[in-house]
């Protein structure tokens, strides 16, 4: 007698053949967390809750720290309304807390405080973050806050940039054609409207512009790549975003220090301090 196939085991076998290529593939089975027990359903609000707080936190935190960059680099300070227009001694305070709030959180938080990643690369990023972030605050100088914030939306492309040369990601065509249109859009914004900063005294001459545009493609170009080591020394090591942020303002100070008193900044800047000493809050 012949002997009748298990129809239940060959059933069983496409799907397990899609599972173990859903798994090779990283990816993983929707849910739809409004089916599940009350208890899925609590878990998943109180997740949306935690995310649109944080959102809430980062956006609000940037717009301060937005304000007050333009403050500080576009309206004087004491009763003669002294401009101050040393980056780098911007950006050494800027890291130096960082830092020290970093290490502070790390302390409480983690058992753990030792490198987890090379030196070179935490080095290397607090480079790119020293340089990208010090050409964001030269450039308003020459053009306005609204101009530099548009223009930080059009990140994207070099992120994307960046992505592929050093970490091999696929981006699908309309990605770059989403990207491109942002930053077109940014671009003509920019030809059709007020761009210089308040502190340009000269607007007819356009070398003001120019200059402005430099150093935002800089910054732009330069933060993509910071970005794009950022999220590849995450993939690469498991660390916390404190972790990472610590040991990168570590080496983002050292750097700034050292370009402050390259650049003769340092006694310049404290000296604006003791003259103006409301620059501080």
């Amino acid at each position: 007698m012949a002997a009748v196939p298990d129809s239940t085991k060959d059933a069983e076998v496409p799907v397990t053949a899609g599972k173990e290529a859903q798994e090779e593939s990283g990816q993983e089975e929707f849910t739809n967390p409004l089916q599940g027990s009350w208890s899925d359903m609590l878990a998943w609000s109180c997740q949306q809750i935690k995310d649109l707080l944080g959102l809430a936190v980062v956006t609000g935190s940037l717009l301060i720290y937005g304000v007050l960059q333009e403050r500080i680099m576009t309206i004087g300070f004491g009763p003669h309304s002294e401009l101050f227009g040393h980056s780098i001694f911007l950006v050494l305070c800027n890291r130096l807390v960082t830092c020290m709030a970093a290490c502070a959180y790390v302390m409480l938080t983690e058992p753990n405080m030792n490198a987890v990643a090379p030196m070179s690369s935490y080095a290397a990023i607090s480079c790119t973050n020293v340089i990208a972030t010090s050409c964001q605050y030269e450039a308003l100088k020459y053009v306005s806050f609204a101009i530099q914030t548009l223009a930080k939306s059009a990140k994207a492309l070099p992120v994307m940039i960046w992505g592929t040369v050093y970490m091999n990601k696929q981006y699908k065509p309309m990605d770059y054609i989403l990207a491109l249109t942002i930053t077109m859009g940014c671009t003509v914004f920019v030809l059709n409207g007020p761009v210089a900063s308040r502190t340009v005294s000269d607007t007819s001459n356009p070398g003001y512009l120019l200059i402005g545009a430099a150093l935002m493609i800089v910054y732009l170009a330069v933060d993509g790549l910071t970005s794009t080591w950022q999220d590849g020394l995450f993939h690469a090591h498991k660390m916390s975003v404190c972790h990472q942020v610590m040991y990168t303002t570590a080496f983002s100070t050292s750097i700034s220090f050292m370009g402050t008193v390259g650049t003769n900044q340092l006694i310049p800047s404290i000296l604006f301090l003791v003259r103006n000493p409301d620059a501080l809050w």
